[in-house]
């Protein structure tokens, strides 16, 4: 399973919304579906975000970003 897939999963597992996760996350909505689709990468503080939400690890949630 890629790593988009696992971030998407874990948002529709916790009955989140694109939406709902980008107005925790204090982002816009269409940044949500950038990183599910992998056309952009979060930076490290919305990573530990992700993290507190689904409380995964940023190096899982967005490894991609852990190897640059």
């Amino acid at each position: 399973m890629s790593y988009n897939a696992f971030v998407r999963g874990l948002r529709v597992r916790h009955c989140l919304s694109q939406g709902e996760l980008a107005e925790l996350l204090d982002i816009n909505q269409a940044r949500i579906s950038r990183f599910e689709s992998g056309d952009e990468t979060p930076t490290f503080s919305i990573t530990f975000g992700y993290q507190v939400i689904f409380g995964a690890p940023p190096c899982r949630l967005f490894p991609k970003l852990y190897s640059q």
